[in-house]
């Protein structure tokens, strides 16, 4: 159980600094930016890690 506890916030972690530099990236390069683009499926692969986890 406490794995699992670890593993959760660890995900939360890097939901948190991939939604920043998503954002980052978007305001500084544009939304259809490729950088832009490959955080933000970044970010929708940490969020299904999440919802499988959780």
């Amino acid at each position: 159980m406490k794995n699992l506890s670890i593993k959760i916030i660890f995900i939360k972690f890097e939901i948190y600094i991939l939604r920043n530099h998503m954002i980052y990236s978007g305001k500084k390069k544009g939304l259809t930016h490729p950088e832009t683009i490959k955080s933000s499926q970044a970010l929708d692969t940490a969020l299904n890690k999440y919802q499988r986890v959780s």
